[in-house]
């Protein structure tokens, strides 16, 4: 398969590309695809249980299935790291991507504790941020669409103090 991927990298990154533009116009609102933001969920009927655990839970849930842009990001990164020169490369975009998802719920969780008013205003900018993010996902898209990506990132590559492959 590696080397069927190999001789086809160049329609793959096409193909990516494409899909990463798609979903980044989905993310700025421009695109409508229903299919594209709808979810499943269910509900278990159990003990209520108090504390970490069920906030655990909670968030386990909500990560799992009720943010709608994960599906969206997280299969513009899947792409992406699909079509890495190295699996390290693809690696390493997977794991700065999860530190990007993770961290801002942690921070939010740990906000929401202390102030339900700066949560607030906080949420008045999640329609911009979710344009913004749109409008990044489709530059990038196109950068991968046009191999520029590969370019800016052998550019950026000799700044590097590290030799150090993701």
């Amino acid at each position: 398969m590696g080397h069927f991927f190999a001789r086809e990298r160049d329609v793959i990154q096409k193909i990516s590309g494409l899909l990463i533009i798609i979903f980044g116009l989905q993310m700025a609102g421009i695109l409508n695809f229903r299919l594209l933001m709808s979810g499943k969920t269910r509900e278990f009927k159990t003990k209520r249980s108090r504390g970490a655990v069920r906030s655990l839970l909670t968030g386990l849930a909500f990560g799992a299935g009720f943010s709608p842009c994960v599906g969206l990001a997280l299969s513009a990164i899947l792409l992406l790291a699909g079509s890495s020169d190295t699996l390290w490369n693809g690696v390493g975009l997977l794991t700065v991507y999860s530190l990007g998802m993770g961290v801002p719920f942690l921070l939010i969780s740990w906000l929401l504790t202390y102030s339900l008013q700066l949560m607030k205003k906080i949420n008045k900018w999640v329609p911009f941020l979710s344009k913004l993010n749109g409008w990044l996902v489709i530059g990038l898209g196109f950068l991968l669409f046009t191999g520029q990506l590969q370019r800016i990132s052998a550019w950026l590559a000799q700044y590097t103090l590290l030799d150090i492959n993701f």
